[in-house]
């Protein structure tokens, strides 16, 4: 009764039906479904049948086709209440939209409700649930909701759009709320997590734990840490300040580029008392802020003290299932990084609610799910059963067996060798060309020798999906150059009213992890369990599958978009990859000449 559309598309009817009758015997179901399905329509509906119900998401962005729906069937059924949450310091109006560090926000904010010093906390009192609601109702888009709050009511958003969620039926908010024990017990306090069911979407992110679970700061942090003790002249004991130079000293002893290095919590010398002391000089210069400098409300909601940031790593570090590791990448510059390392966090998150439903188009195998996260009383839904259609029928898919980014085989020859392939691509086939790398070093060393895409964009740490978007839209024979698993070859979405502007992928070697400490301590632990072989397998094929998977999904957005697929790489054939992926291979390509040739009859007869 609460699906948003008046009618199904091909298979819909029949999972929701499956899901629906799963939910009283499986408390963790798997749904498999491919773009373009409406996988959030049939969550929507089973959700609020089964309500309240929280909708992860990844990103905030992720948040607006949920209250799309969500609009759809308040329209129809007026008792429904639904609310969303993201991001605090991204609502904050006080901010208005300057980038501030999660951790420093929380803290300058919790100063500001304690003092009374923020009008927008403040104004919540005068705020009923049912005005809240009307704006949420009126919009679609999450900035549209929380400015629409900030602006006509005066009204913090967050809290705002908390109020309102602890009464919801429905809620969509981004991952740290649903797999983050003290992010969930910050937010709906006393409720009881077995209360809710919990829909995960892009449900291959439980592939790695330190996917969900990381914190990463710069050397330029730990060096204004050391500063800040000195600028502001609190009392902190002399161990403060050695263990900041005990890292700095770690750091400038690590000479590999670009991987991550593990270093000993014991020998940091990283404890309890150490945290405590950091938490209490941080609140202490904060309130000082406050009433001796007298900063205004908005200056003190901007301020930023570095050693917040490394705090907050030391608080996870002091987890046994997390590891810290260095890493020191192409350019020189340092970070720490603190990840998770041990499955065991992922499970104890789950299994917390009533039930769990995880949405993909590459979810994990079941086997996975029971052996890797431990997780019991699983139930599969594959959409293809019921009559979905299936995006691999859409796509000519070719290998090539002269090309391989295996380690031994990374010579000039070789990445020369991928650039004729690519050059050869850009000829013969229309349209934007998305290609997918292992890593970034491969990615700069093939680039070197393309010479035949005339419109290229090459990803980094900047690029910007809207950029993306709309250099596709005015070049449509752009070359897009992305590293897989990143926020471009899982998250772009580049398509016009006539379907995808994506015409081939092509993935230059597969993308397996990269062999540093953290994948080897993920490995080791896993291994404890159910051994190496199988901790392998799923630590390396899986995850390279999933990543070739998804990065294939880029071009095939609904049943009518075609394209072609190249995988690049001879290892594309064996059983340890194709087990996981199911792509049936049309070509085999030997040689630079077989491809020209393939390409030109494609061409030719107008088959994509």
């Amino acid at each position: 009764m609460f699906f948003p559309y008046n009618s199904f598309r091909a298979g819909q009817r029949e999972v929701l039906k499956a899901l629906s009758g799963s939910l009283d015997r499986f408390k963790h179901i798997v749904l498999k479904a491919p773009t373009g399905f409406g996988k959030t329509a049939l969550a929507i509906s089973v959700g609020l049948a089964n309500s309240p119900t929280l909708h992860s998401v990844r990103t905030r962005n992720e948040i607006d086709p949920i209250l799309r729906d969500l609009r759809k069937i308040s329209g129809k059924y007026s008792e429904v209440r639904y609310s969303f949450i993201h991001s605090a310091h991204k609502m904050c109006p006080v901010l208005r939209g300057r980038n501030i560090d999660p951790d420093n926000f929380w803290i300058n904010c919790q100063i500001l409700r304690a003092t009374g010093n923020c009008s927008y906390y403040r104004e919540l009192g005068n705020v009923g649930d049912d005005e809240i609601f009307e704006i949420v109702k009126s919009g679609i888009h999450h900035t549209e909701i929380t400015k629409k709050i900030a602006r006509g009511l005066s009204a913090c958003p967050f809290f705002a759009l908390l109020d309102l969620a602890r009464k919801a039926d429905y809620i969509a908010l981004t991952y740290p709320y649903i797999f983050s024990t003290e992010f969930f017990e910050s937010v709906f306090e006393d409720l009881d997590p077995k209360s809710y069911m919990v829909i995960v979407d892009e449900a291959h992110i439980v592939l790695k734990p330190y996917s969900i679970y990381s914190y990463e700061l710069g050397i330029k942090k730990i060096r204004q840490s050391l500063n800040e003790l000195k600028k502001y002249g609190v009392d902190y004991s002399k161990e403060l300040e050695s263990f900041l130079y005990r890292v700095l000293g770690y750091i400038e002893k690590v000479k590999d580029r670009n991987r991550l290095v593990k270093i000993s919590k014991n020998d940091l010398g990283i404890s309890r008392e150490l945290i405590d002391e950091m938490e209490h000089y941080i609140i202490d210069i904060k309130k000082r802020l406050l009433e001796d400098q007298h900063l205004t409300s908005n200056q003190l909601a901007r301020n930023e003290l570095a050693l917040t940031s490394i705090a907050k790593a030391l608080s996870l570090a002091l987890d046994d299932r997390f590891e810290v590791f260095i890493q020191i990448d192409s350019n020189g510059g340092s970070r720490i990084n603190v990840s998770a390392v041990d499955y065991g966090l992922l499970k104890e998150s789950l299994d917390r609610y009533r039930a769990v439903i995880y949405m993909s188009g590459t979810p994990p195998p079941k086997s996975f799910m029971e052996e890797v996260l431990d997780l019991e009383n699983i139930k599969y839904i594959d959409a293809q059963d019921y009559g979905a259609w299936s995006p691999y029928s859409n796509i000519v898919s070719i290998v090539l067996t002269e090309v391989t980014s295996r380690y031994e085989e990374r010579t000039e020859t070789m990445y020369r060798l991928y650039a004729a392939y690519i050059d050869k691509l850009c000829e013969f086939v229309d349209g934007v060309k998305l290609i997918i790398y292992p890593s970034y070093i491969q990615m700069r060393s093939i680039a070197e020798y393309i010479s035949g895409c005339a419109y290229s964009v090459y990803e980094d740490r900047d690029t910007s999906l809207e950029e993306l978007r709309s250099r596709a839209l005015s070049e449509p024979n752009l070359s897009i150059h992305v590293v897989a698993g990143g926020k471009v070859a899982e998250g772009v979405e580049l398509i016009s009213e006539s379907g995808s502007l994506i015409r081939s992928v092509f993935v230059a070697g597969v993308p397996y992890p990269s062999n540093d400490d953290l994948t080897v301590e993920v490995i080791a632990r896993l291994s404890r369990r159910i051994g190496y072989s199988r901790a392998y397998d799923y630590i390396y094929n899986l995850d390279a599958s999933i990543k070739t998977l998804q990065s294939i999904g880029r071009s095939i957005r609904g049943p009518h978009d075609y394209s072609i697929v190249v995988l690049g790489d001879r290892r594309y054939i064996s059983r340890n990859l194709r087990k996981y992926m199911d792509v049936r291979i049309n070509y085999f390509i030997r040689s630079i000449d077989m491809f020209e040739r393939l390409l030109a009859r494609i061409k030719a007869n107008n088959s994509i």
